[in-house]
Parts: structure tokens; C-alpha cells; sequence
């Protein structure tokens, strides 16, 4: 996954790594398998709460189906089931950094109910950046 997003994002270097403590600290990471077989995977992180916009935000990290599971419905699943995590773990928002050079993620996510927001955590705003939020309450 790392290889894709370099190549997409080149000018941003490491901007998308997530320190490992990250899920540690109550976070929860979640592969699919079809067929026994790793067919994507994504987390969801606490972060601060943000200037009293979300009590208790999560934000999703690492969404990725590998290509041969792509158009299967992986991803929907996986969405769903860090939704029903970060629900569980009574958080009130999910927060999603992504790029416009990932069209069928944006796809995703305005497909259930992610609308754009602003910078949030360490974030700037920056043209390749596309934050996404997610009411939970």
C-alpha cells in the first residue's frame, strides 16, 4: 500500500505514515479475507478532539483491497466494520485524509456518508489533501 500511495503522492514523500503507538492507544486494525486470502485491510485511530468539533473523532487509517479483490465489495465491508468499531468504542466522528488522485476512494466514502471537512490532528490544509468526516451520533 505504501508503494501505491508514493506513487501517487511522489511530492509527498512519507507524509502518510502513522507512527505504530497510534493503535496501541485503543485503536483497531481489520483485515478481510476471501478465500483465506488477505484481501484488503484498514484501521481506525483515536485523535484529539478537535476544537470541540467531535467529542471523541477516530480517524481512519490505511484502507486498501489489493487489486485482484477490487469491485467485490471488500472495501464496503471493511468501512462498515470500522464504522461498527469506532461506534463500540462510543467515538462520535470518523476523520479520513485522502487525495484527488484516489477517485474510487472518494467514491467510497461519499457513498456512505463522508462529506469534506476540514484539516484535522497534524494536518494542513494542501491541495492534495481532501479531509472527510463522518457523524457518528
Amino acid at each position: 500500500m505504501g508503494a501505491l500511495i508514493s506513487q501517487l503522492y511522489p511530492e509527498d514523500g512519507d507524509a502518510y505514515d502513522t507512527p505504530p503507538p497510534a493503535l496501541a492507544q485503543g485503536g483497531a486494525f481489520l483485515v478481510a479475507r476471501v478465500r483465506g486470502i488477505a484481501a484488503g485491510c484498514g484501521g481506525v485511530v483515536p485523535i484529539d478532539p478537535e476544537m470541540g468539533r467531535h467529542a471523541r473523532p477516530v480517524e481512519l487509517k490505511r484502507m486498501f483491497v489489493r487489486p485482484g479483490f477490487r469491485g467485490m465489495g471488500v472495501a464496503r465491508q471493511i468501512l462498515q466494520a470500522l464504522e461498527d468499531t469506532a461506534r463500540r468504542q462510543s467515538a462520535t466522528a470518523i476523520l479520513a485524509h485522502c487525495g484527488p488522485r484516489q477517485p474510487e476512494a472518494l467514491r467510497l466514502y461519499a457513498a456512505n456518508g463522508f462529506v469534506q471537512c476540514g484539516a484535522f490532528a497534524a494536518y494542513a490544509e494542501h491541495p492534495l489533501s481532501i479531509f472527510l468526516e463522518k457523524r457518528l451520533t
